[in-house]
């Protein structure tokens, strides 16, 4: 508090200083910033989740998931309405599995991993 308030007095003062002064060591403000660095998936779901071909194929899912369930596909085909209910489905499949294994990681890391949560060793300080 005396710092900010000679910051004042020295009208060096800017919103940025003030914010790093007073959330700067707070921890909650350093729990969010670890916790967002800490990755929510496993390396190996990781690479596979973000090759290229599975990046398409979660544009087009995405994009079939979205004709599907606005009902914009009505005047297609209905080799086209089979094909775009089945990636949609792969797709919504895809988003569970995920999730599920988000969640269950998290809590491994939460619980057998705790000092991934330390901040001593974070280049954060």
């Amino acid at each position: 508090m005396k710092k900010i308030k000679t910051l004042i007095n020295k009208k060096i003062f800017s919103f940025k200083t003030w914010f790093q002064l007073k959330w700067g060591k707070n921890s909650i403000y350093l729990g969010f910033i670890r916790a967002y660095s800490i990755p929510t998936l496993p390396t190996k779901v990781e690479l596979i989740y973000s090759h290229i071909f599975v990046k398409i194929l979660r544009f087009i899912g995405g994009l079939s998931c979205l004709l599907v369930l606005t009902k914009t596909h009505l005047m297609l085909p209905d080799f086209l309405h089979f094909l775009l209910s089945v990636l949609a489905s792969i797709q919504m499949t895809q988003i569970i599995i995920i999730l599920i294994i988000k969640f269950f990681y998290g809590l491994y890391t939460i619980i057998y991993k705790k000092e991934k949560f330390e901040i001593r060793n974070s280049p954060l300080n």
